[in-house]
């Protein structure tokens, strides 16, 4: 009930505008074992669940885990949100700490998985909370080792600080854009070149994370402005 009132909220107040990037058909939804979202810029992109379909939203409410910064969860009401939402999340400490090898143990058992591969939010002037740039973090290679097959969805977003900007206040603007392209790929042949084709770990990290950054910097639509070809998300 919660996921599709955020659906409905998004369908209402917002303007939701997604486009593959890759061809799909529906049964593809069922298979999905990863969702990678780039470009994280607000705690409001729950409200991308209005471009999801209905159908999976329900897997998504019962079989979704998702590593959160410890910090976010201990925000007051903040962290009771995102409790709410995501039924196996972990707290994180964005250390190889006991809370990583919990989320690690989460992905071996099967649970469908979304990851901020980025690790930290984007602020308004392009750069982190701590003023560096963003980049993609490398766990990102180590929970790929652990999915064998399935597909997954590498979702990009449009950003959302025209609807909110963190740390300058908590009420969202209404009636904005919510654009988000996404690729629903084969997670054995995404992975190939990185685990089975590298010279070693190491080398199959540095190109997946390059590979992803790239996608980001291509795939990104732009956020408050229209592009062509926009798909309507009840075409899903």
């Amino acid at each position: 009930m919660l996921y599709l009132s955020i659906k409905v909220v998004g369908r209402v107040f917002y303007r939701p505008m997604l486009r593959h990037l890759t061809p799909y058909s529906r049964s593809d939804w069922k298979e999905i074992k990863l969702i990678c979202f780039l470009n994280h810029t607000s705690l409001y992109e729950p409200l991308f669940f209005s471009v999801l379909p209905v159908s999976f939203l329900w897997k998504c409410a019962g079989d979704v885990v998702i590593p959160v910064a410890d910090k976010t969860v201990n925000r007051p009401l903040v962290g009771q949100i995102f409790n709410a939402i995501a039924p196996k999340m972990v707290s994180i400490s964005r250390k190889r700490d006991e809370t990583w090898e919990e989320f690690m143990n989460l992905v071996r058992s099967g649970y469908l998985v979304t990851i901020f591969p980025e690790g930290r939010m984007k602020r308004a002037n392009g750069l982190d909370s701590n003023g560096k740039p963003m980049s993609v973090k490398g766990g990102i290679y180590d929970i790929l080792n652990l999915i064998k097959e399935g597909k997954m969805i590498v979702a990009y977003s449009g950003g959302l600080h025209h609807i909110q900007v963190p740390e300058e206040g908590l009420l969202p603007k209404l009636f904005k854009n919510l654009k988000v392209n996404i690729e629903i790929l084969s997670i054995e042949d995404f992975k190939k070149p990185f685990y089975e084709e590298a010279k070693d770990a190491r080398h199959g990290r540095m190109a997946l994370i390059q590979e992803l950054e790239t996608r980001m910097k291509v795939n990104c639509p732009p956020a408050e402005f229209p592009y062509p070809e926009m798909e309507s998300p009840q075409s899903i």
